[in-house]
């Protein structure tokens, strides 16, 4: 029974009700049918419940190769410490990611979350950005691992505690090594019984790792660019 508002007066009005609840309201103890709606539309089409056979953030989906636009000369003398540097950060990624229960590299790179799980009562807005900074942690401490064995190093103000910002000169020997850090993230071959020198990689697919340092590969490219377009004209 319902009341007027203002007058008082009871209304004798029947709530409707509901015997069936669309889908996408995920009502797991009601009985549901499937919403032909705009709302059950987009529900279906995006796999919420397992982000990581999703076509868009599963890299297994699409041929992973090596752009010789982001190569320079002499990268072959970091494969080896590169290769280090990769299991490492990678594996502190993973870390992160087992920490949130968070399945694919695009989740936590971006703190776009596709499924998310309250974390001791915390909200989503707090959970993302405190990935957020935790991802910018690693990020800065793998720049400052790069810039460590340059030749050039300089420490600068950039290296205050907490700075989230690495400097990095653009020199031939910078850039032959963040061309090894994109080479052994790209170079999808397993090493063999031969030992033919492949990189090895596991079965689970990460590529941010070469983009710590995305300043220096996007000069490369640029270089590279530059170059076949002046070799055109002559």
């Amino acid at each position: 029974m319902l009341f007027i508002f203002g007058l008082g007066q009871p209304v004798d009005v029947k709530l409707p009700v509901i015997d069936k609840y669309p889908d996408f309201m995920e009502k797991k103890h009601r009985e549901s049918y499937v919403s032909e709606r705009i709302l059950g539309t987009l529900y279906h089409c995006i796999k919420v419940d397992t982000p990581q056979n999703d076509s868009l953030l599963n890299y297994k989906n699409y041929g992973i190769t090596v752009d010789e636009e982001f190569l320079a000369e002499g990268y072959e003398d970091y494969i080896e410490e590169a290769v280090t540097m990769r299991d490492d950060y990678n594996w502190r990624l993973k870390s992160l990611m087992k920490k949130y229960s968070i399945k694919t590299e695009p989740e936590i790179i971006t703190g776009n979350i596709i499924q998310f799980r309250g974390t001791d009562g915390k909200k989503i807005y707090d959970v993302r950005k405190t990935i957020s900074i935790e991802v910018a942690v690693i990020i800065q401490k793998t720049r400052l691992s790069f810039r460590r064995d340059l030749d050039d190093h300089e420490d600068t103000e950039d290296d205050l505690p907490f700075s989230s910002r690495v400097h990095i000169k653009i020199t031939n020997e910078s850039k032959a090594k963040a061309s090894a850090w994109y080479y052994v993230t790209y170079h999808r071959k397993k090493h063999d019984s031969l030992g033919n020198g492949q990189i090895w990689h596991d079965d689970e697919i990460f590529l941010s790792f070469a983009w710590t340092v995305s300043d220096i590969l996007l000069a490369i490219r640029k270089e590279n660019i530059a170059s076949k377009i002046q070799s055109t004209e002559w």
